[in-house]
């Protein structure tokens, strides 16, 4: 987010955002996830003004589709959760289909966004099949919306090669 331009306060509401988007997961799978979090989240938190609760909850909200970003927080939850396909997150899923087995072999991911572009680097494995992505979408097509929006250039580099990101869409 200081890539962004965000100041400090910003950068707290969104790990606020982060920590909380997903809350709605307890209601389960017959629920919209992200309007239940952005409900719940509201009861645990005292000590923002309503603006703020209102940033919050308006970026919980759309942190799914990526439809309707109204703030810094918002564009940066919405990042942040759509490329969460590391390692880390996808071992210990319950699903252990073909494509979650694949993106285990993605390490990290990153992006960078300077004043001419958003560049999404991803370091895989180098057996990692790339078309895997096709199932995931969003870790593209989302970075590449936001860069439309920022009016910048996207950019897709897998392993520090520059990758046709117009192959997923």
């Amino acid at each position: 987010m200081e890539q962004l331009g965000a100041d400090e306060r910003i950068i707290d509401l969104g790990m606020s955002a982060a920590l909380l988007h997903d809350i709605g997961l307890v209601k389960g799978k017959k629920v919209d996830h992200a309007i239940e979090s952005s409900r719940l989240f509201v009861d645990f938190i005292d000590d923002i003004t309503f603006e703020e609760k209102e940033m919050l909850r308006q970026a919980i909200q759309d942190h799914s589709n990526g439809n309707d970003i109204q703030s810094l927080v918002g564009l940066a939850l919405l990042l942040a959760d759509k490329l969460d396909v590391t390692y880390h997150r996808v071992e210990h899923s319950s699903i252990q289909d073909k494509t979650n087995k694949e993106f285990q072999k993605i390490r990290s991911v990153d992006i960078q966004i300077t004043e001419d572009d958003v560049t999404l680097y991803y370091e895989v494995d180098d057996d990692f099949d790339i078309m895997a992505l096709n199932d995931w979408k969003k870790a593209i097509t989302i970075p590449n919306k936001v860069a439309l929006y920022l009016e910048k250039n996207f950019i897709f580099m897998v392993n520090g090669q520059t990758i046709d990101y117009q192959i997923f869409f």
